[in-house]
């Protein structure tokens, strides 16, 4: 099962988080998605 959670973040944010995630994961679809993805807390 799924949730979808929308929040609002301050642009700087999330231009690093962009710019991270897809040095990470590779500049194509679903990047975002993976880098967005949390791990076992």
């Amino acid at each position: 099962m799924t949730e979808t959670v929308k929040v609002e973040v301050d642009e700087s944010l999330a231009k690093r988080f962009r710019k991270r995630a897809m040095e990470k994961y590779g500049y194509k679809k679903g990047s975002i998605k993976k880098a967005s993805r949390v791990g076992p807390l």
